[in-house]
């Protein structure tokens, strides 16, 4: 489902990615489940393609995969080896298998697609990849820390790219024939990319439902998350590996979990850090450093210092975690007092 609609990023990303430079090259393109991080890297990747005589690689990193574990970095570098066409036997450490890379892509003008990246730690071993290569990274944290990275951090679409991503999916006249509902459908995927592209798929299958048809579906909020979910694609549980970097391991973790969980319950998605503190009344210095882990995991957003924002799909999933007659999708019941 790579639909490609043009992004405002596209341009500047376009421009980075080919402008000359020397030695190489790391784009890490960060944000919120469901923005469409994968898309816009595969979409960058082919608008560039001629910058890149010697070719493109992708590889799927697995970081937020419900089904197994992450890569290792050394799984990933032998994946890239094979890849290259070499085989350069059992790999020691992830070390020993990044310089193998390095080796290989010493002479070689590519671009890399590292898509999924769990963490800084998975990748860091692998860079730089080559002294003329171009790596795109695409991950739910920020991998901030990166030495030499340019940071392009997605955010919903705007009503325009949603339509027009609509249109790609929609050729039989049904997103012309009901703007009204058009524009509550997309309020309802909360301008994110895949869940529209969910909505989209359904609506395509479905050659007798009319746009409003879907919007009395995903109306139901306690059935929203529900109806969002097709041919493998469940945004519940995508948005549910996000929580996977949140283990009850220690108090901290515990603190960040249970500030996600209560922050679904407040009736308004834009708080500032005095809300945020009296909500869990907790020290100031604690309550911003949970909230600000939830920025870094992109589970929340901060448009400026000392205020805060929910995607109102993230927020249902955060409400309907913390009720313990929805379960939770990593199989805890937490519930989060709001004071």
């Amino acid at each position: 489902m790579h639909q490609l609609i043009e992004r405002a990023e596209l341009p500047d990303m376009s421009k980075a990615i080919t402008t000359p430079h020397d030695g190489p090259r790391t784009i890490v393109i960060s944000g919120a489940p469901g923005t469409g991080k994968s898309t816009l890297a595969v979409q960058v990747a082919h608008r560039c393609s001629n910058h890149f005589p010697d070719g493109q690689l992708y590889l799927n990193l697995l970081g937020t995969a419900p089904e197994r574990p992450p890569l290792t970095s050394t799984e990933a570098a032998e994946a890239l080896l094979e890849m290259l066409g070499a085989r350069p036997g059992q790999m020691v450490t992830p070390e020993r298998a990044a310089t193998f890379v390095r080796d290989i892509l010493s002479d070689r003008q590519l671009l890399i697609i590292l898509d999924d990246a769990a963490s800084v730690g998975q990748v860091r071993p692998l860079l730089p990849l080559g002294s003329r290569t171009t790596v795109v990274l695409t991950s739910r944290t920020r991998l901030a820390s990166l030495p030499g990275t340019h940071l392009v951090t997605l955010g919903s679409l705007s009503t325009q790219a949603a339509v027009a991503l609509l249109r790609t999916m929609l050729t039989d006249g049904r997103i012309e024939r009901d703007a009204p509902a058009v524009a509550r459908l997309i309020h309802l995927c909360g301008h994110l990319a895949l869940p529209l592209r969910i909505a989209a798929a359904r609506l395509a299958a479905r050659p007798g439902w009319s746009v409003s048809d879907m919007v009395d579906r995903l109306g139901d909020e306690d059935r929203r998350l529900d109806e969002l979910r097709v041919e493998g694609l469940d945004l519940r549980a995508i948005l549910g590996v996000s929580l996977r970097a949140l283990r009850d391991v220690d108090d901290e973790q515990q603190s960040v979990r249970r500030t996600f969980h209560a922050l679904g319950q407040l009736p308004t998605s834009h708080i500032d850090l005095s809300a945020v503190t009296g909500l869990l009344g907790q020290p100031r210095t604690v309550a911003e450093a949970a909230i600000e882990q939830l920025v870094d995991l992109n589970l929340v957003e901060s448009p400026t210092a000392g205020s805060y924002h929910l995607n109102p799909l993230i927020k249902l999933f955060a409400l309907q975690q913390s009720m313990p007659s929805r379960g939770a999708t990593d199989g805890r019941h937490e519930v989060a007092p709001v004071r």
